[in-house]
């Protein structure tokens, strides 16, 4: 009972740029567990074949490594905030369009290498997430963010209700 009533206290009592990212987490989470599920079955549906989304998936993969290894200096450069805002937007709002208009295998290549940038987030956004905030309830911010992300993950079966 105490572990539950200490993660609920770190909720409630958290502040600043801990607080703001424990919140909107599921805004991220619900509706990329809706959509995600379903990628591969989307590809299929147009026409990519199983040898072009395993490439396409690969390629995602290499640019990840190369972004996440620049995820570090970009940040120390531009500040969290500024390259959390900017790298979401390039890496989520741009392959989303890509996605949605995607007519065929070169656009989901395009999606990827554009989505791949979210990995120089993942660097802004954890230092944004933990630099601030006390070391003693880190493990509980830590355990909210896990626990929106499974809560988001309860959504995907609502994806195949609309697709049906």
């Amino acid at each position: 009972m105490g572990t539950e009533r200490g993660m609920i206290r770190a909720l409630r009592d958290s502040t600043g740029n801990a607080r703001a990212v424990m919140l909107t987490e599921p805004m991220w989470g619900v509706p990329f567990h809706l959509y995600m599920a379903f990628a591969s079955v989307y590809m299929l549906a147009l026409g990519v074949t199983d040898v072009q989304i395993g490439l396409v998936t690969s390629v995602g993969l290499l640019f990840q490594v190369v972004f996440a290894l620049l995820g570090g200096p970009i940040t120390d450069k531009l500040g969290r905030k500024r390259t959390t805002l900017l790298f979401d937007l390039v890496a989520w709002s741009i392959p989303t369009l890509i996605w949605t208009f995607a007519r065929g295998y070169d656009w989901f290549l395009a999606a990827a290498v554009m989505n791949s940038f979210y990995r120089i987030t993942m660097t802004s956004w954890t230092c944004l997430f933990v630099e601030d905030s006390p070391r003693d309830k880190q493990v509980h911010y830590w355990a909210w963010v896990y626990v929106a992300g499974i809560i988001a993950g309860f959504f995907a079966p609502l994806t195949g209700v609309l697709i049906g």
